[in-house]
């Protein structure tokens, strides 16, 4: 039952229902996966090659925790707590899936299943006209913005090719880089796109590596199969749609490096080094603005 709601809570983390900054119908699914762990007693296996990992992750779980209290306390802003909240979670979670991995040989396959039964069901919406253009033209189906479509997409797509690709399944591997490849220029995320010339450099250099010593034909052929279904199905999407592709060039065309890294906060450690030192907790951004 743990396994399940882990399963379709990876599955079903691309639907965002409720109000943005709240749990969302993922996170109460893999919620129920850590109460069932904890009702279960299970036992956590830490080996001692990830005892230092997993002791810096919980030093840093009760840093941000203290911090973001402390804040919480002056500014009595529950957004500090929230966050605090989300990160116990996260690393809880995080957690739960290593001792999976562990304790049960065929969870190792489920988590990219579950991605890429996610990713399949992401790229039937926008077909069936299902989903918002809430930034039009630019698309984010259940998500709440474009950007968070596109590193989505990115998530589960590397994981799902990482996973087949090393199991030999050349050709759905080729498939699920073609539906990320639709999914990321639907959303014309800048952020997107360049995380995807990444991906694909890793998607040829896998493919690439195939060829590493003795291939029977059957390989080759695969091997070359979905190469030109991943190349053919990129180029037919970019001549599909003229106007779209001027769209996201445009987009490419007017960043602004330095005005984006500042709008998006990654300039604000150097505005406010008062905060260097112990942080300024998670939250109240209008603080930075």
């Amino acid at each position: 039952m743990i396994v399940f709601f882990i399963f379709l809570g990876v599955a079903l983390s691309q639907f965002y229902v409720f109000k943005s900054g709240i749990p969302q119908p993922a996170h109460y699914l893999i919620a129920l996966a850590l109460i069932g762990a904890l009702i279960s007693r299970s036992r956590i296996i830490i080996p001692r090659s990830g005892q230092s990992t997993l002791q810096w992750l919980f030093a840093f779980v009760v840093y941000q925790a203290t911090v973001n209290s402390i804040y919480f306390s002056i500014d009595n802003d529950f957004d500090f707590l929230m966050q605090a909240i989300y990160i116990i979670y996260g690393f809880m979670t995080f957690v739960l899936i290593s001792n999976l991995f562990l304790i049960k040989a065929e969870f190792f396959g489920k988590i990219p299943l579950s991605c890429l039964l996610g990713l399949l069901v992401l790229f039937a919406l926008p077909l069936l006209g299902l989903g918002e253009y809430r930034f039009s033209p630019r698309y984010n189906a259940f998500f709440n913005d474009p950007n968070q479509m596109a590193f989505w997409v990115l998530c589960v797509a590397a994981i799902s090719i990482l996973y087949y690709g090393n199991s030999g399944h050349l050709i759905l591997t080729a498939m699920i880089f073609l539906a990320a490849a639709f999914l990321i220029f639907l959303t014309a995320s800048r952020s997107g796109l360049v995380g995807f010339v990444i991906l694909a450099l890793g998607f040829f250099a896998g493919y690439l590596r195939g060829f590493e010593g003795a291939v029977k034909f059957k390989q080759i052929a695969a091997y070359l199969i979905g190469i030109f279904i991943a190349s053919y199905g990129v180029y037919y999407f970019l001549n599909t749609d003229s106007d779209a592709i001027s769209f996201v060039l445009s987009r490419v065309d007017i960043i602004d490096a330095g005005e984006q890294a500042r709008v998006r906060g990654y300039t604000r450690i150097l505005e406010h080094p008062e905060y260097i030192i112990f942080g300024a907790g998670h939250g109240m951004d209008e603080r930075f603005d």
